[in-house]
């Protein structure tokens, strides 16, 4: 059974920023697997859902998976890029209600930075809704050792938060 038949119950908005990682693919079998294992934590149900392309409404390349059989949205989980000190690495964020409910860094490609992929620094932005903007030292700690992956991670995450999620 593939990723694409298999049951969540979730609609997902797949964003990548522009430019440099517009040829890169996201939805890679890496990704998947960890995206799968996000959705079925946080949802009980589980429908079918099938991937389709939409036209660019943000600037964002976006694939959207709707519930199939379905008119309701019950959250949105968005697979973006941000850029550390020397690569780019791949992170998802989890929406349901308008709300912040799971970040993860799902490939962190540099030896410099990782610390951005602790789970419990990740923990500071749950609860966030979208609109807000994220500041670092006001709304999550400053990470030592992360600087730049930790900024670049919240500039992507920010222009993301600026859609409605509701």
């Amino acid at each position: 059974m593939t990723f694409f038949t298999r049951h969540i119950a979730i609609a997902i908005l797949v964003i990548i920023s522009l430019p440099a990682v517009a040829q890169n693919n996201l939805l890679n079998k890496k990704n998947l697997k960890s995206i799968n294992k996000a959705i079925e934590k946080l949802y009980d149900e589980v429908p079918d859902y099938k991937l389709q392309e939409t036209a660019n409404e943000y600037p964002f390349e976006i694939l959207k998976i709707y519930i199939s059989d379905s008119t309701e949205t019950s959250g949105y989980a968005i697979i973006a890029q941000g850029k550390g000190r020397r690569n780019y690495f791949d992170f998802m964020v989890i929406y349901t209600d308008g709300v912040i409910r799971h970040l993860e860094i799902l490939q962190y490609r540099s030896s410099h930075g990782y610390q951005i992929t602790s789970k419990s620094w990740l923990k500071d932005f749950i609860g966030v809704k979208s609109g807000e903007e994220i500041r670092i030292g006001n709304d999550v700690d400053a990470i030592s050792g992360a600087t730049l992956s930790s900024h670049g991670l919240l500039k992507v995450l920010n222009k993301i938060n600026k859609i409605n999620f509701e």
